[in-house]
């Protein structure tokens, strides 16, 4: 079972709002069924920096952007809200390019936004999922046939935690890149798979996923990711709140140095 950070039991009827950056989301149990509106803001007014701004006995919009409904027949009366990683990759961009000289294997940190899913009683399918922070879609990829659609994120590679400002939408992730070839690794942007990684709760405040090592491996265009078990920090309590999207068998998976580093 996927660990809600909320849990509501609304009576038929009642509509709880979430807010993100640009939007208000309006979720309503109806007997038989659920309704979503979704309204458009002219302007910011959700605080990145605070938790999920939700709100309970709400009426619904007259009109909405959205509409959508869900008919389940049943007199479920839960709404889950989840979070998980993105559903595509992310792109990260150090301030400057970075440097990395043969057989170096320096640490860094970035903050990776969360995605919310809302689940309706006990179902293992989401109705919707959201960020609250917008991310701007990218291409990474050697040209227009080879690559892959991502998310663009703003958040540099730190080698510091305190360099992280305060998100309490995102996840940290530490990150060692290791160069085992003859001549220097050259990072200007990172490609990083956001939907390999577990969503983790630390201390009951802060999000964490667990550790990716990428290594350059010698004299090939080849890179190795490695996914740690658990999260690299120290903690009094940890709780696996969502698995990773994907998975592999093998926790070492090889590939194109060019679908990685940019």
């Amino acid at each position: 079972m996927l660990q809600a950070v909320e849990a509501f039991q609304l009576p038929p009827g009642e509509a709880v709002s979430i807010e993100t950056h640009e939007e208000t989301l309006f979720i309503q149990r109806q007997p038989q069924q659920w309704v979503l509106a979704r309204v458009n803001r002219d302007a910011p007014a959700c605080s990145l920096q605070r938790a999920l701004c939700i709100e309970r006995n709400v009426t619904m919009p007259d009109q909405a952007n959205t509409w959508q409904r869900w008919s389940n027949a049943e007199q479920e009366s839960t709404l889950r809200i989840v979070p998980c990683m993105a559903d595509k990759n992310l792109v990260a961009r150090p301030t400057q390019p970075i440097l990395i000289p043969n057989g170096r294997k320096p640490y860094f940190y970035v903050s990776l936004p969360l995605m919310y899913q809302l689940y309706i009683g006990n179902s293992k399918r989401p109705l919707i999922e959201f960020f609250v922070e917008k991310l701007p879609l990218t291409w990474f990829g050697s040209n227009t046939r080879r690559g892959e659609l991502c998310y663009e994120i703003e958040s540099g590679l730190v080698q510091s935690i305190d360099e992280l400002p305060p998100a309490p939408h995102r996840a940290i992730l530490e990150v060692r890149v290791h160069n085992r070839d003859p001549e220097h690794l050259s990072i200007d942007k990172l490609n990083l798979p956001a939907q390999f990684l577990p969503v983790y709760r630390v201390d009951g405040q802060h999000y964490w996923t667990c550790p990716l090592t990428i290594t350059n491996e010698k004299l090939t265009d080849e890179l190795s990711l490695h996914y740690g078990k658990s999260v690299p920090c120290r903690h009094e309590q940890l709780q696996l709140i969502s698995e990773p999207r994907m998975r592999s068998e093998a926790r070492t998976i090889l590939r194109a140095l060019e679908a990685i580093i940019g």
